[in-house]
């Protein structure tokens, strides 16, 4: 998912939604969220709670708005170009796709099912509900297990170098890391190869295969 255009396009419809936010500069409110939500690494009842107190709006309450986006979010997901052609690409070589996230049940699962991957994916891990996050590497094993692969028949695909490709590294898995501007690149010792769109993604992995 294009975290970033998803939000983009989410602030949009929740401003023109909720009156009371109109109190403030649209631009004020995307800006302010955007600082405060810090890529996802303050959650949203706190985000809300210090945007409301910073522009004064006493006429709705930060629970509701965390709740729209709960339930809404899911609803503005982007996925970035060539992500499901990618994937269904792999689908038709038998090979087998999983994914892991970190986060809430509801939320994630709604984002998942939104950008068309439940029925891509042949098991689906959520933090939340697995008791363990990545970079635990206990949580690489479940998937690993229930895919019934060894770590060395497999590849980790993710944008976080701690999380996924560190965490995807320690369990045994071969690494991919997907560029971006929230975090630097991990090192070259524990990551195959580094790729910014999806449509280099398969001759990636034929890469990997050939090295094997």
């Amino acid at each position: 998912m294009d975290r970033d255009q998803s939000l983009e396009k989410f602030l949009v419809y929740q401003w023109n939604t909720h009156k009371p936010l109109q109190a403030i500069a649209f631009n004020e409110f995307r800006q302010t969220f955007i600082a405060l939500d810090n890529k996802g690494k303050l959650w949203k009842d706190m985000v809300y709670k210090k945007i409301l107190e910073k522009y004064y709006v006493q006429e709705i309450n930060a629970n509701i708005l965390v709740q729209d986006y709960l339930e809404n979010f899911a609803h503005y997901c982007i996925v970035f170009p060539d992500v499901l052609s990618v994937l269904k690409k792999f689908r038709s070589k038998q090979i087998k796709l999983g994914i892991i996230t970190n986060g809430r049940e509801d939320l994630q699962s709604s984002v998942i099912a939104s950008c068309g991957l439940r029925n891509v994916m042949d098991v689906i891990l959520i933090s939340e509900s697995e008791g363990i996050k990545k970079p635990d590497t206990a949580i690489f094993k479940i998937g690993l297990d229930k895919l019934s692969l060894l770590p060395s028949a497999s590849v980790f695909i993710g944008d976080n170098p701690q999380a996924d490709i560190q965490g995807g590294y320690n369990a045994g898995m071969e690494t991919v890391w997907k560029e971006n501007h929230i975090f630097s690149p991990p090192d070259t010792s524990i990551t195959s190869a580094i790729f910014n769109k999806f449509e280099e993604l398969p001759d990636i992995i034929n890469q990997i295969e050939d090295s094997a």
